[in-house]
């Protein structure tokens, strides 16, 4: 079995190549695909925000979420609605080990990897002797402290926040986020399901389009690379292009 049509990946290799970070790649898709907001917010395996062109990774979420989720006594995929973690209480010993992790503290462009949270994020949670769910309400704190201080210096007022991702379906996550934005004068904007699950692999899919059609699709104003490119290495299927139409 093969597949039988054109293929792109590599999406971050010729960013760092000129200097970029070579992520967050979404905010050329949303500024494409979703031109009527300005500020969003996506809770995946690490919460990242964008606004206004620029774009920044803000604390690991689900990665961790999911971690502990994984690490209970009979083991889940996840924290269903966040009741295992609205169940518990807060250890402020770990809040604060979590809040002043130096990495929060730099300037962007800046991202997050597997490879930070399993050397910085991994021993706080894992060794910590405090019940799962007491870890998991933390961290829970600990990821609306982190967003509401990045919107707090980016001077957002009385704009929607599109929150997407799998975090966004977690119940307790997003009533202590909504509770929290509610001094910044920020309300959040919830999308059909379908965008709040999908928007992400559309944005992708985007993306290798246009770099099928030779066009920018990385933004040097997001990542710090020298300038916007067109990012991705095309994948052939076994015939090459043949007589397919790329769109």
């Amino acid at each position: 079995a093969y597949l039988p049509c054109p293929l792109v990946a590599n999406f971050r290799n010729k960013d760092v190549a000129l200097g970029g970070q070579g992520a967050p790649l979404v905010p050329f898709g949303e500024q494409h695909l979703f031109p009527n907001y300005k500020l969003f917010l996506n809770l995946g395996g690490i919460a990242n925000l964008s606004f206004g062109g620029k774009a920044f990774d803000v604390v690991p979420c689900n990665m961790a979420l999911n971690w502990l989720a994984n690490a209970m006594e009979t083991p889940q995929a996840l924290d269903h609605d966040g009741a295992a973690a609205r169940s518990g209480q807060m250890d402020y010993a770990l809040y604060d080990a979590l809040e002043n992790l130096p990495w929060y503290q730099q300037s962007g462009p800046k991202s997050l990897g597997t490879e930070w949270f399993n050397a910085h994020i991994l021993p706080l949670i894992s060794q910590c002797e405090s019940p799962i769910e007491d870890r998991m309400k933390t961290f829970v704190l600990h990821v609306v402290s982190r967003i509401t201080v990045a919107l707090r210096d980016l001077q957002v007022r009385s704009i929607p926040l599109v929150v997407t991702g799998g975090g966004a379906h977690n119940k307790y996550l997003m009533e202590e986020l909504q509770k929290s934005l509610a001094g910044l004068g920020v309300t959040i904007e919830r999308l059909p399901d379908a965008v709040v699950d999908f928007k992400e692999a559309v944005i992708f899919a985007f993306l290798g389009l246009q770099t099928l059609l030779g066009q920018p699709n990385i933004l040097a104003s997001v990542t710090g690379a020298k300038l916007d490119v067109c990012g991705g290495s095309i994948h052939l299927p076994p015939g090459g292009w043949g007589k397919m139409a790329l769109i």
